[in-house]
């Protein structure tokens, strides 16, 4: 029974008396937990036996966490106790508070620490705060699972002062809420310091207090940047034309890339025979175009220009297309605009953006149902609900088709 809660080797405590009871406590804590570990903690155990010798901390945070042996080990290296009775308190506070198995993992695995708090000395008074600015349940569970070591930080000198503060700007606890659940680490940050003079630089150029507390909202990370270098943003910005009273001024600032991605993206979009002029201008009608990787961008080029047979400037040309699946969009349009050349339903020259940027009302109106007759297959290829093989092999039998 043993191998079932301890490491192979694992010395008991002594002396053996005292210890007795939490040897049991720890044995109906995981008697409780046995429907949601089970799997987990038996594969773990297995594994941590062929590594050898673990602690008692590196055996509960496999059985009682879920963690694997090697984030045990890890996470090991910064708590250590002797018994589970506080541990066992906290994770019990927790699952009484909404978090789920994969939450609690999470929080061990990213702030060990945790399970040494008093859960209703420490952690108790964050949580009643969460839940008076209407974060509760799952939500609170996401927010401090993303940053757990926001229940490290003072209530009062940390975590009340950053909430004082966007509630300042976005006056409404539901938007403050909604904002600090999708960007908890700001609760880590002196937004005082560090955002208030980034948003009077943004007040001179002119950005109403509408987009201010839009851009608060999602709270991108360039708007915590060192006030000289946010400057330099925002100068480069205007320089390109962008209306500081527009939404698109603000995504600029926020996709303006560094001298390294510049270059980087450069050298990749000039192999497909893109200048740098292109390149910029494509940044101005979509700043997003920027934040696409190298990897997304060289995929959606192969497959627009080498399969489809556009020309990449006229791909650049619409740099929205970047910002859309190429899987789950790109693909299942151009694949219906494929089978309607093949079959010689469409002859003239279709732009990009009708195929991939249209909405989906517009694109069925347009390049489905009108021609469903013809070719009834054209909605479970719009829908993906061909394999690309089955595709392959349809191009094939009207290629062949239409050789005849």
């Amino acid at each position: 029974m043993l191998a079932f809660l301890f490491c192979k080797g694992l010395p008991l405590p002594s002396p053996i008396g005292r210890n007795l009871g939490s040897l049991n406590t720890h044995f109906r804590f995981l008697l409780d937990f046995a429907p949601v570990f089970q799997t987990r903690r038996f594969s773990s155990i297995e594994v941590a036996e062929k590594l050898g010798k673990c602690s008692f901390t590196e055996s509960y945070l496999i059985n009682s966490c879920g963690l694997s042996p090697a984030s045990a080990k890890s996470a090991s290296k910064y708590v250590h106790f002797r018994d589970s009775a506080n541990p066992d308190l906290v994770l019990s506070f927790l699952r009484n508070h909404g978090f789920t198995n994969a939450h609690i993992s999470r929080v061990v695995r990213s702030f060990p620490r945790v399970l040494l708090f008093d859960a209703k000395k420490t952690v108790l008074p964050k949580f009643e705060f969460f839940n008076s600015i209407g974060i509760s349940g799952a939500d609170l569970a996401t927010l401090i699972s993303r940053n757990p070591s926001v229940l490290g930080r003072s209530l009062n000198k940390q975590i009340i002062p950053c909430y004082d503060f966007l509630k300042t700007h976005l006056v409404h606890d539901k938007i403050v809420a909604k904002s600090l659940i999708k960007r908890s680490w700001v609760l880590l940050q002196n937004l005082q310091k560090d955002l208030s003079p980034n948003i009077s630089v943004l007040r001179g150029v002119g950005v109403p207090d509408s987009l201010i507390r839009y851009m608060l909202v999602g709270l991108s990370e360039s708007l915590c940047l060192d006030t000289n270098k946010f400057k330099k943003k925002v100068e480069n910005v205007l320089s390109m034309g962008f209306n500081p009273s527009k939404y698109a001024f603000l995504e600029a600032i926020k996709c303006w890339p560094s001298k390294k991605a510049w270059q980087l993206k450069r050298d990749a979009y000039k192999s497909w025979g893109l200048s740098e002029d292109e390149l910029w201008l494509a940044f101005r009608k979509d700043p997003k175009f920027m934040a696409s990787s190298i990897k997304k961008v060289t995929g959606v080029l192969d497959f627009l220009v080498n399969k489809m047979g556009w020309h990449p400037v006229a791909v650049a040309r619409v740099p929205s297309v970047f910002n859309f699946s190429l899987k789950e969009r790109i693909i299942p349009r151009c694949s219906v605009l494929r089978v309607l050349r093949l079959k010689g339903l469409m002859k003239k020259e279709i732009a990009v953006s009708s195929v991939v940027i249209s909405s989906e009302k517009c694109f069925l109106d347009r390049f489905v149902f009108r021609y469903q007759e013809h070719a009834p297959q054209l909605l479970s290829i719009f829908q993906g609900k061909l394999h690309i093989l089955e595709l392959d092999l349809l191009f094939k039998e009207e290629t062949g088709a239409k050789l005849k």
